[in-house]
């Protein structure tokens, strides 16, 4: 009879607790559709439009290398970017941290500018790695 009542108060108890956080979690939807906040807000309202576009700037790329824009495009053909930095006693490291930075700057500048969203932001720093690190060991530009 024991077992019996304890398996009725596990059954009952089991319950509360889902009604409870069904309940929490469809206020908390309802909240979040009424008024959403900065983190899911739409900043383009064309599907498919472009929001966010980095291109770099080559005149500090070759500063930063210490090699003028023509040497740069020139050696580009044959070398990447990495190569390029290596003859120039530039470490891998390094030119990482530069191209990145360079991004994160024109995401901050897009952000500020109300063009992108931490939304955005998150999902395109998730492959910023591996793109930067193709970016300097590609071998050919056009």
């Amino acid at each position: 009879m024991k077992k019996f009542y304890l398996l009725i108060a596990i059954v009952f108890c089991t319950i509360f607790v889902w009604q409870i956080t069904y309940s929490q979690a469809s206020i908390a939807d309802k909240q979040q559709m009424e008024s959403p906040n900065e983190f899911t807000k739409e900043i383009g309202t064309n599907q498919g439009e472009l929001v966010f576009s980095y291109k770099p700037d080559f005149e500090d790329l070759c500063s930063f290398l210490g090699i003028s824009k023509d040497e740069y495009f020139k050696l580009r053909k044959s070398y990447s970017m990495l190569e390029i930095a290596q003859k120039q006693n530039i470490e891998e490291g390094e030119l990482f941290n530069y191209l990145v930075s360079k991004r994160f700057q024109a995401l901050n500048s897009h952000y500020n500018l109300k063009k992108i969203d931490l939304y955005f932001i998150m999902n395109y720093t998730l492959r910023l790695k591996e793109d930067v690190k193709w970016e300097m060991t590609v071998k050919k530009i056009n």
